[in-house]
């Protein structure tokens, strides 16, 4: 059977806002209504060529072979709905727009996350409301019809996916332009998860725990496992929500096997990608500084230590922040509240009991609630009542207990389920024992719960602990294998565990079914699976799993499918860290292939101190001169030089290259020269170039067409940094053209970001702006923020250029953050110089000072001598600004004295003409100002607006100063200088006066 290859469509999702209330209230009306909206949808989707593959009621799902035709759809039909007068039953219809790769099915009806993603956009709409995301506003090159707007909406979490999706209003004349928030979780400030099942009694416990919150900054829920802290926990948070502005979050901890994680969870929950090596406890402080928000930290028993560690430094520094955890013993911080989380009420002590008295109880009416989801036909009736009191009072009106419990009554009746109850707890209630631990009650049930399994249940339940996190169900299959019996399946299995409520099932992205053990039976199974013997090689089975599943990624994600993996990888990376953990010890030179085929995903997200963590060992634990241990150190190389790291970074490199050439791996040679050549930028062009060369060479000779862009790119940024600026924006170009034809998604837009700061510099700022534009969209959508945040660097500079300060300052401002927050010092100081000169244009010398001379010390360090100058000249004129004189003096004779050893520096012009036209009495200044004209004319640089009103002020400053006559003629003398006779020439100035 042919299957028809993928295909990019953009779809249009739609359908009338609250319906439902209106067939209520308005039948008749809204019968013909619909008929009418039906009809004008229907002729703004064929005016248009649309496909309208999907119509159930009143919503219509649309495809389109481009972009601008969906959008003329959208605007075209709300406009016609707009027009009606609609009487009765007023229609108000929201759409969304998303753009993918699909492939059509056997029934022509398309299928695949694209269009889940595009129900969720329109979901999040309001009506009369179109919203479309990033992906269908980068194929529409920002272009919308005549008088249209796109207004961004900033990022946003749609129900079902875990990967955030930067959100447009489409605004455009004729329709309603605004509107309240969108609906998803960023608008409501939290990610509180929606409530699947009712909450069931605890109102007095729910109004003392946010009473608590309300008087105390900590408070601790405690109690024994399956209490029902977390979910009175997450309930009471929801409930506080609105008292507090900036947010209510949840920090869930269960999944974590390294308490150094804590912190790092906390930082991911905010959004705050803890990166780099800068500490994440300061990544949180930095997301909640002055912010008055509530931390839900749940399950943290097993990190205690941490957990508490963390809590009182957050509660220390962060005035405005409150935390409440749950836990089953008390964190022990200073000020911290505990509330004992209690069972739910239940019958009383009478042997007898009426549907009444069972029903006002707690425990009793969850029963019931859970009975009849279980089995519809349930009712609670005078003859079962007892039979129910006694098994909630059996179980100590423990919610988890009861839940289990319930759960069998597709097997068992009432009476024999509490029959059971009473044979499994009798020697745990004999004597005088009237109390018992809730976590020896809870052990106590799970161990019923656990004996009352098949053989079969039991082993795949046991081996389902050896996940972390959550799993799928081919996982689960695969590390399974061998565990059932001849006669069922891992299927049948896995679902006979969900319906014993031994094995929760979670719907992904409407496609995608997942599977996770409640962290007590996961605990419990995995107790279990060691005592089996059975444990290494479940481990075994389940690193086999996700090595392949890593491996595989590593390949995709150099192809057209990588964001689908980075999003992949990003779900399994709990599954993925487990492995790692177990093989660190166990399997040395697997833990390497691993940890080497991660390397890339690790680079993109910017896991960059985990990975390199993690690599370092890989390269300690297994100096076998194999491939795996090449990979590792393709892998270490890269992640040292994103962390600075220069000499190791270089070293290993090395060590890579010569490995690569005795195994005769010719695209791990190319993958390495071309890190080397990265991570010796600093050294300048021609340290560069020879090693971009070779790369090529050896990636055509290898056949390897993406890796030959990756060496054009890298042969780009060498020609870039010489002032070639045309001749290397051809170079990036060309590298986009090769890796787009290799279906290379992921390092494309970095190329053609060069290649828009390369068209800034020769002031082709349209050009420069749609290329930036694309590079930030696809770099946002791939999660990549250290180049993101190079884009917004360069951003800002264009709009500085252009005078929109407000922008320029927004754009460098998060570049700035976003740099610290990956602990790239280089990268930072580029950012902070640009919002240095924003902070001057819009008259702020003195905030911008300090930026400036933080740049400066770190081109200092690192031995960046053309960002130094730059730097320095900056931190010059601001100090002249200032009326600091000397001071302003001694910054531009330490710029002076860093061109040293600099062949090209296309800031040098600037610096003359500013040591000019502070010095304009001087008989030097129109020297320095003819060789500043001279260099530029020579170099060919382009003058930008934003150096202009500069560059004419000195020169005013420098003529006033001179006659006609002499200026002319110093300003000829200047002309016919070399370019070190001008430098000696700024140098002698400064330091004459300076003497004097």
């Amino acid at each position: 059977m042919n299957v028809a290859p993928p295909q990019t469509l953009t779809f249009l999702f739609t359908d009338i806002e609250g319906s439902t209330p209106l067939w209520d209230a308005q039948p008749e009306a809204m019968r013909a209504a619909t008929q009418l909206h039906n009809a004008l949808l229907r002729g703004a989707i064929i005016g248009h060529g649309g496909n309208a593959f999907r119509v159930v009621g009143d919503a219509f799902c649309v495809a389109f072979s481009d972009a601008a035709s969906a959008v003329g759809a959208a605007i075209d039909a709300q406009r016609a709905l707009r027009a009606q007068d609609w009487g009765a039953a007023p229609i108000h219809v929201r759409m969304g727009l998303h753009s993918g790769s699909v492939e059509p099915a056997e029934d022509e009806i398309f299928r695949g996350p694209s269009l889940a993603r595009a129900a969720r956009v329109m979901s999040a709409a309001h009506g009369d409301q179109i919203l479309a995301t990033a992906a269908t506003v980068a194929l529409l090159d920002r272009k919308v019809p005549a008088g249209g707007v796109l207004r961004d909406l900033g990022d946003h979490t749609l129900r079902g996916f875990a990967r955030p999706e930067r959100l447009y209003q489409l605004v455009s004349p004729g329709l309603r332009s605004e509107f309240p928030s969108i609906r998803t979780q960023e608008a409501l400030r939290t990610n509180l998860p929606p409530s699947l099942t009712t909450f069931v009694g605890r109102a007095q416990a729910l109004t003392e725990v946010r009473e608590a919150v309300a008087k105390s900054r900590l408070v601790t829920l405690i109690g024994s496992g399956g209490t029902g802290k977390t979910r009175l926990a997450i309930e009471a948070a929801s409930a506080l929500t609105g008292a507090f502005e900036d947010g209510v979050w949840l920090v869930e901890l269960a999944p974590l096997t390294d308490a150094a994680l804590v912190a790092s969870a906390i930082a991911g929950a905010l959004g705050a990608r803890a990166e780099g090596e800068v500490l994440p406890l300061t990544l949180i402080e930095a997301a909640l500084h002055g912010k008055h928000a509530l931390l839900l930290l749940d399950n943290c028993e097993h990190v205690i230590d941490d957990a508490a560690r963390i809590s009182q430094a957050l509660l220390r520094r962060l005035p405005h922040l409150h935390l409440m955890a749950t836990s089953r013993e008390a964190l022990g911080v200073e000020g911290e509240s505990l509330y004992r989380v209690p069972s739910l009420s239940m019958p009383g002590v009478e042997e007898v009991h009426t549907s009444a008295e069972v029903l006002a109880s707690e425990a009793g009416a969850l029963f019931v609630e859970r009975a009849r989801a279980i089995a519809p036909t349930f009712a609670l009736t005078e003859k079962n009542a007892a039979a129910v009191a006694r098994v909630c009072r059996r179980l100590d009106g423990i919610p988890l207990a009861i839940e289990l419990a319930v759960a069998r009554l597709g097997a068992l009746s009432v009476e024999e389920l509490a029959k059971r109850v009473d044979d499994r707890f009798r020697l745990l209630t004999g004597g005088l024992r009237t109390a018992l631990p809730r976590q020896r009650t809870l052990r106590a049930l799970v161990d019923w719960s656990y004996d009352l399994l098949s053989q079969d249940e039991k082993t795949v339940l046991n081996t389902l602990a050896a996940f972390a996190g959550g799993f799928s169900l081919d996982a689960a299959e695969r590390v399974c294998d061998g565990d059932v019996s001849k006669e069922t399946t891992v299927l049948d299995i896995v679902e006979r565990l969900v319906s014993k409520s031994l094995l929760l099932s979670e719907q992904r992205q409407e496609t995608e079914t997942r599977y996770r053990l409640l962290e007590t039976v996961r605990q419990y199974a995995g107790e279990k699976l060691v005592e089996s013997g059975q444990a290494d090689p479940a481990r075994r089975r389940h690193f086999a799993f996700f090595l392949e599943l890593a491996q595989s990624g590593s390949i995709a994600l150099h192809g057209p499918l990588a964001l689908e993996w980075l999003d992949r990888l990003e779900t399994e990376h709990d599954n993925l860290r487990a492995a790692l953990d177990w093989s660190a010890d166990a399997a040395p030179a697997d833990h390497a292939r691993l940890a080497g085929a991660m390397s890339t995903f690790w680079d993109i997200r910017g896991h960059f101190t985990e990975g390199w963590g993690r690599l370092e060992r890989a390269l300690t634990e297994h100096p076998a001169r194999d491939r795996a241990r090449l990979e590792a150190l393709l892998g270490a190389g890269l992640l040292a030089y994103r962390l600075d790291h220069t000499q190791r970074s270089d070293d290993i490199l090395t060590e890579a290259i010569a490995l690569a050439q005795e195994l005769g791996e010719t695209r791990g040679e190319v993958d390495a020269t071309l890190s080397l050549a990265y991570d010796r930028i600093w050294q300048g062009p021609g340290a560069v170039e020879p090693l971009a060369l070779r790369a090529r060479t050896l990636a055509r000779t290898a056949g390897a067409a993406s890796r030959e862009g990756l060496a054009v790119l890298v042969l780009g940024r060498a020609v870039m940094d010489r002032g070639e600026y045309a001749r290397a924006q051809a170079l990036f170009l060309e590298s986009a053209r090769l890796l787009a034809n290799a279906g290379c998604v992921l390092r494309a837009p970095t190329a053609i970001q060069h290649a828009g700061e390369c068209a800034f510099e020769q002031v082709e700022l349209t050009t420069a702006r749609r290329l930036l534009d694309d590079a930030l969209l696809q770099h946002r959508r791939l999660g990549n923020v250290h180049d993101a945040a190079a884009t917004l660097r360069m951003l800002a500079r264009l709009a500085l250029n252009e005078q929109r300060l407000d922008e320029a300052s927004a754009q460098s401002a998060e570049s700035l953050r976003i740099f610290h927050a990956l602990h790239d010092p280089n990268c930072a100081a580029r950012s902070a110089r640009i919002h240095a000169q924003v902070l001057c244009a819009a008259g702020n010398p003195a905030g911008a000072l300090s930026y400036a001379q933080s740049a400066a010390a770190t081109f200092r360090e690192h031995g960046s001598r053309v960002e130094l100058t730059g730097a320095l000249r900056i931190v010059g004129c601001i100090q002249a600004e200032l009326g600091e004189r000397q001071a302003a003096r001694r910054a531009l004779l330490d710029a002076i004295d860093a061109q040293g050893g600099v062949t090209f520096d296309g800031g040098l012009p600037r610096l003359l003409e500013a040591i000019a036209g502070m010095h304009p009495e001087t008989p030097v200044a129109p020297v320095l100002l003819g060789s500043a004209a001279a260099m530029r004319n020579h170099w060919k640089l382009p003058m930008l607006q934003a150096e202009r009103e500069e560059h004419d002020r000195w020169h005013v400053a420098v003529r006033a100063a001179h006659s006609d006559g002499d200026f002319d003629r110093a300003v000829s003398i200047g002309q016919a200088l070399t370019r070190d006779e001008a430098i000696q020439n700024a140098r002698a100035l400064l330091r004459d006066v300076a003497s004097r």
